[in-house]
């Protein structure tokens, strides 16, 4: 399965991948298997996450065979069904989602689009457009802290190896800077698609994807910096389009 994952400190919640019964949740501080936490609308999968210390939000999405705009929340610390947050500025699914403790970020995705879009995660409502990434692209990895934003990889349709990043807070909600460009940060090791990504509030790693080859491999960036990702490890086996926590707790990602 491949759907939408969002975190609190204490709690890693994942959604989707073609099953609407599929939000689970388990907790950071113990070992142990996933519990049901409730309902999505429908069958969403490739949706992408963002949260908050209390609230979850999966953010498009595809449910066969429709891309969706469709943006839902939870309140993390109790379980229950999705409620709707709002819509996308453009349907997609396979996007890269990254957040700051007060805002969340959607950015690129399949149709083929550059677009980035950002709510508020405390309210509800739609999205509105942020800016945009260097180049349309899909199957990204994202990763970030509280205050920067990192999209890595994915394909446009060729696989690259770019890492681009945004300031979350900027620019204010009053003035959005319609077709302002992510700058870049520097290189992932490979050209990858469908990695996936996770950090705190120091490190961003990516790990997995296909060169078309599957990869086991994990690269870390300082996020306060920018230049070319390091060797951090392997995962424990080779693939590609696998979820992670969005924020971790800060002692670890899970994949």
């Amino acid at each position: 399965r491949h759907g939408g994952t969002c975190s609190s400190n204490t709690r890693y919640i994942y959604s989707g991948g073609r099953s609407n019964t599929a939000i689970e949740s388990v907790e950071f501080a113990t070992e142990g298997n996933a519990a049901d936490f409730g309902d999505l609308h429908s069958d969403v999968g490739y949706s992408a996450g963002v949260s908050s210390i209390t609230r979850g939000i999966f953010q498009g999405g595809n449910d066969v065979p429709a891309d969706l705009n469709v943006i839902e929340y939870i309140t993390i610390a109790t379980a229950g069904n999705a409620s709707d947050f709002g819509d996308l500025t453009v349907a997609r699914q396979y996007a890269g989602g990254v957040c700051s403790p007060t805002r969340g970020i959607c950015g690129g995705g399949n149709p083929l689009v550059n677009v980035i879009d950002y709510v508020t995660i405390a309210s509800t409502g739609d999205s509105t457009d942020f800016g945009d990434l260097s180049a349309t692209r899909n199957a990204l990895a994202s990763a970030g802290s509280s205050v920067r934003g990192l999209f890595g990889g994915g394909a446009e349709p060729t696989k690259v190896n770019t890492i681009e990043y945004i300031t979350i807070g900027f620019p204010p909600p009053q003035i959005p800077l319609v077709g302002l460009q992510t700058p870049d940060f520097g290189d992932l090791n490979n050209a990858v698609e469908g990695p996936t990504g996770s950090g705190n509030n120091t490190r961003g790693v990516f790990a997995g994807g296909r060169t078309p080859t599957l990869l086991n491999v994990m690269d870390f960036v300082t996020i306060a910096s920018t230049g070319n990702a390091s060797d951090f490890g392997d995962i424990s086996s080779a693939r590609y389009y696998l979820s992670s926590s969005v924020n971790s707790d800060s002692h670890g990602g899970l994949q």
